[in-house]
């Protein structure tokens, strides 16, 4: 009697036919049984081991992107992060957070860039969003796009949110229109938000306070009040 390894409660007789005289009677009592246990233990290995290939499909998947808001309330050098703060309080910086760390900003004077990083959360408000692998993909392609192009930083685009009549730029970007770029690539925030218009406490109050499914966006979103 021999025991498989793989299934232990399995038993299998070790048996061969060496007798060519055996009758047929004889072989269904003695060997019939030895063949049907011997099938059923390959069997089951067979379809253990093809468990262990199965995967989860992507859109099955979840992952989730990170995106960390920066408030210079207790900010004692960046004067121009306090201007920013106060034309739309409470926040002045977004970035978003991929997996491992990897992060995408882009700073004044700068250009889009991806690098690992750490956040104080001291200094930073976290929102996560949950999102299926397909979407992440998206977002994280669209990222690393823009770094590298190079995509610099634009004054003009990001006081436009706050001052109309420098809505003529057309080129360039800042931190929130970047990140909600990336987020309308994911599927994420609706194609139809103008991401020109988005400051960092807008998307802040975008996500923390999702609108209702019914409401038709108007393009233009009101940043949330925190004073």
């Amino acid at each position: 009697m021999h025991c498989n390894r793989d299934f232990p409660n399995l038993h299998v007789e070790e048996r061969p036919i060496d007798d060519e005289n055996v009758s047929v009677q004889e072989f269904r009592v003695r060997y019939i049984p030895y063949f049907l246990r011997r099938h059923i233990c390959t069997r089951k290995k067979s379809q253990m081991l093809a468990y262990k290939h199965i995967r989860v499909p992507p859109h099955a998947r979840m992952h989730c992107l990170k995106l960390h808001f920066y408030n210079p309330k207790k900010d004692t050098e960046g004067v121009w992060n306090k201007i920013v703060s106060y034309l739309d309080p409470p926040y002045c910086h977004c970035e978003l957070e991929f997996l491992h760390g990897l992060s995408c900003a882009v700073y004044i004077n700068g250009c889009v860039h991806l690098k690992t990083r750490q956040f104080d959360p001291h200094f930073y408000d976290c929102v996560t969003v949950p999102c299926s692998s397909l979407a992440y993909n998206r977002a994280l392609d669209y990222c690393t796009l823009r770094s590298n192009e190079k995509q610099l930083f634009s004054l003009k685009l990001m006081l436009a949110t706050k001052f109309p009549p420098l809505r003529f730029a057309t080129s360039g970007t800042f931190c929130s229109k970047m990140c909600v770029e990336a987020l309308q690539q994911a599927a994420v925030l609706p194609a139809d938000i103008s991401a020109a218009l988005v400051t960092p406490s807008a998307l802040h109050s975008l996500l923390s306070q999702p609108p209702p499914q019914h409401e038709h966006h108007s393009g233009v979103v009101p940043a949330l009040d925190f004073v």
